[in-house]
């Protein structure tokens, strides 16, 4: 690898420059069949007559050491202004995620922190964060005005299975034990007159949830490509959630997407994607899905509020994929690379209702749009800041930018 780039060289294979022997590090996994882990082996002793190289564990928290930071607009999955970090030992056994930043509407404290280990059969992971969310126009205040709703939410999971620190090809699965705390933030209720709820009340409190995950994902990172460049990827979740230990909610959700090259030597691909949920059990304000989002990072694209939630969810995404211009240049010696500039033109569809999935009296909100962005390497990581703008079809027919901050790793 040099500044241009991974690259092809020829070795001479000269055996007399090779070693007589070599330690040999030893994995955690797989267990030795006597289910026993075997701490130290010897290897054959070196043909001087010398004495046998043990055989060593690979233990990963020494090794571990910073990745990659990046600025980004996604601290949490539900959006944030801020940054964050990526640390893994040189055989990703560890992985630990930390960010930190601001909500996107009322500025509220938001962040992030993870730890995952895959040296076992099965991975286990450990992940808290905090979020703020605002749902548009849900209460009416004596004045006649409608006001938003904006909530933070801390949360904790522990999980294990197989995937969870996405490094796995083919099939995954693992299971969810999570708590929540919900409330709502108070400059945003300080703003009110007199306020009445347009629609079930929101909830403030405790939820506890279990939630399994299965899905298949095949999808290839070529070095001339996006991320990803080709391949298929589908999740099923299912989630059963009590809520102070009077409500409680049942949650089932299925998700796909395809990336299809079109032309790979000019970077031209096909993205194609679609969700659906539905759900069952007690309602308040917030909804079981909800549609729309800051900075575009939900489905549809462009509405920024979150303009509506329900029972049941349909939605769907279709992009085309362009990189107009292809330097994949360095800088010196350094791990930053100048990969290509990619325009993106898409089409947005989605629902929310109550009654059942892909409801023909339900709205449809849709949106078309394009992202122009960059995407840069650093040591494996694409960093991906873009600008693009999004019209909608549907609501208030507004016209929205874009800010793309997102990297892929």
């Amino acid at each position: 690898h040099d500044r241009h780039g991974p690259y092809l060289a020829r070795i001479p294979l000269d055996e007399a420059t090779w070693p007589q022997a070599a330690v040999t590090l030893a994995l955690p996994w797989p267990a030795p069949a006597g289910g026993h882990h075997q701490s130290h082996r010897a290897v054959p002793a070196p043909e001087d007559g010398g004495d046998p190289l043990p055989q060593h564990n690979y233990h990963g928290i020494p090794l571990l050491r910073p990745r990659f930071w990046t600025l980004t607009n996604a601290v949490v999955p539900t959006g944030g202004f801020g940054a964050l970090g990526v640390i893994t030992d040189p055989l990703n056994t560890h992985t630990l995620v930390g960010s930190i930043g601001v909500g996107p509407v009322e500025s509220e404290p938001v962040g992030l922190g993870s730890w995952s280990y895959r040296g076992w059969p099965i991975d286990i992971g450990v992940i808290a964060w905090r979020s703020e969310i605002t749902y548009a126009d849900e209460y009416r205040g004596t004045d006649g005005r409608d006001y938003d709703y904006t909530e933070t939410k801390d949360a904790a999971e522990l999980l294990f299975g197989r995937g969870i620190a996405a490094l796995d090809r083919d099939f995954f699965g693992f299971v969810r034990l999570g708590i929540a705390d919900w409330n709502e933030v108070d400059e945003a209720a300080e703003e009110y007159d007199g306020i009445a709820a347009l629609g079930p009340p929101a909830f403030e409190g405790e939820e506890r949830y279990v939630q399994v995950d299965l899905g298949y994902d095949d999808r290839f990172l070529f070095p001339d490509g996006y991320a990803p460049d080709a391949g298929v990827a589908a999740l099923i979740s299912l989630r059963h959630s009590g809520f102070d230990g009077e409500l409680e909610r049942n949650r089932a959700l299925a998700a796909a997407s395809g990336a299809i090259p079109i032309w790979r030597k000019g970077g031209h691909q096909l993205v194609v994607s679609g969700k659906l949920g539905t759900s069952d059990g007690d309602e308040f304000m917030q909804g079981n899905f909800s549609i729309g989002g800051a900075f575009g990072l939900g489905l549809p694209r462009g509405y920024i509020d979150r303009i509506a939630t329900g029972n049941h969810l349909a939605g769907g995404s279709i992009a085309y994929r362009a990189a107009l211009w292809r330097p994949f240049d360095g800088y010196g010696s350094s791990p930053l690379v100048n990969r290509q500039l990619v325009l993106e033109i898409f089409a947005d569809a989605a629902q929310v209702s109550n009654d059942q999935p892909i409801d023909p009296d339900a709205d449809w909100y849709r949106s078309v749009g394009g992202l122009l962005y960059t995407t840069w390497e650093f040591y494996g990581t694409l960093l991906q800041p873009g600008l693009g703008v999004a019209q909608q079809l549907d609501g208030n027919e507004d016209t929205t930018f874009l800010l793309e901050l997102g990297f892929r790793w």
